[in-house]
């Protein structure tokens, strides 16, 4: 039986464009979903600072909390933050990872060494299904700043979970402030393109043909 529900985990540092990303995947699962859920789990959205949140999208969803390993879709903007995660990751888990390294300032500030990121591709690829985004050449080669990974994650998540590239630019219109929609738009694109150039793993029962 195909799962009535949804569960995405997302988690990055302030400055990657968390926020928007969050909002995005909430506007876009509203689609497939009659109810949505959206809360931020913790941190702050400052430079460096720890943030995440959870988006829920189900019939009969009530809450925004996950009680087990439950998690559909893990959308990691930040390696070490990621990882952080990995106890909701399950063997039916997507998790779809940036290679774009950004300590949180709670690390600089204690001078901890940044781990390896085989180390942490290592850790998710025994746990669930990975993609590796090489987030830091697809920004350099549209020559965009780091807060534009949240669209290009959005673009790799929405071709995975089956939406089609002129929803998820039609939702980035309607939500994006008109002095970065091109920029935004670049970002998406690369995204997708990335993504239908991949061996895609297992994907979860819930995604369905495009939007």
């Amino acid at each position: 039986m195909r799962k009535s529900y949804t569960n995405v985990v997302i988690t990055g540092v302030g400055g990657l464009g968390n926020i928007l990303l969050t909002r995005l995947t909430g506007m876009a699962l509203y689609q497939r979903h009659p109810r949505v859920i959206t809360s931020e789990e913790r941190g702050i959205a400052q430079r460096t600072g720890s943030v995440s949140a959870v988006v829920r999208a189900g019939r009969e969803i009530e809450t925004s909390c996950l009680y087990s390993q439950h998690t559909d879709y893990l959308l990691g903007l930040e390696p070490l933050e990621a990882l952080r995660k990995l106890p909701l990751c399950q063997r039916g888990t997507v998790t779809l990872l940036s290679d774009l390294q950004f300590p949180t300032g709670r690390s600089l500030a204690r001078q901890r060494q940044y781990p390896d990121l085989q180390h942490i591709v290592q850790a998710f690829s025994a746990h669930c299904s990975l993609l590796l985004i090489p987030m830091q050449q697809l920004l350099r080669r549209e020559q965009l700043a780091d807060k534009f990974s949240s669209a290009v994650m959005f673009g790799v998540f929405c071709a995975s979970y089956g939406f089609s590239h002129s929803f998820a630019l039609q939702l980035l219109s309607e939500t994006v402030a008109p002095a970065y929609l091109a920029s935004n738009q670049r970002a998406l694109a690369a995204g997708f393109d990335w993504l239908e150039q991949q061996d895609l793993p297992a994907a979860p029962e819930h995604a369905l043909k495009r939007a």
